[in-house]
């Protein structure tokens, strides 16, 4: 997420409306304040913060503003236990999303082998995850899960291109490639092809 947001991005994005504010009337301070940020962020990204530094500033100071709670009350807001659960549950039901299941990881892996050709890059995997999940309504597996999700995907997808590539060579060329790469018999263990691509 971006740090940096402007008056009319924050009006325009992060405004608590009127059909949302029954869900935060009988709260109050850090409670109030926590409920709020993480279900404008649940809204805005299709899942909650790790952290809650992971929520930028400008953003939190103007939530505070809409609830009538200090800002310093964010970083009371418990991060484990019962009241957070609660409040990631109900924020779900509210904007329609369900908890992955082992099932929903594995196809996300399977889809993203089938989208991410172009690109390796983990941060890019990690985006296009996020966004499957959210068109899906389902909150993304955990953090930890989400990095073997990604790793196990980009593994799968490379050796998939280099069976394709492999399966598009012809038989003389494969003999050829075999031949480079059979071990010599002797004291030392060498190849064809380290002969080639050890300098001299």
């Amino acid at each position: 997420m971006k740090r940096r947001w402007t008056k009319n991005e924050l009006e325009s994005d992060w405004k608590i409306w009127p059909h949302e504010e029954p869900l935060i009337k009988n709260k109050r301070g850090a409670t109030r304040l926590g409920y709020a940020i993480l279900l404008k962020f649940f809204q805005h990204e299709g899942r909650f913060p790790s952290t809650s530094a992971e929520v930028p500033f400008a953003i939190v100071a103007h939530l505070a503003r809409q609830v009538s709670v200090k800002i310093a009350a964010w970083f009371q807001y418990p991060w484990s236990g019962r009241s957070i659960e609660y409040h990631r549950a109900n924020i779900r039901l509210f904007c329609g999303f369900r908890e992955a299941t082992m099932e929903d990881g594995y196809n996300l892996e399977t889809w993203l082998v089938q989208g991410i050709r172009h690109t390796h890059v983990p941060e890019h995997v990690r985006d296009a995850a996020f966004e499957y999940c959210r068109s899906q309504k389902i909150e993304p597996p955990g953090s930890e899960r989400i990095k073997r999700i990604i790793s196990d995907a980009i593994n799968r997808q490379e050796t998939l291109l280099c069976e394709t590539f492999f399966n598009r060579l012809s038989p003389v060329t494969v003999k050829q490639i075999e031949a480079l790469i059979q071990v010599s018999q002797g004291e030392t263990m060498w190849t064809a092809w380290q002969d080639l691509v050890t300098p001299d």
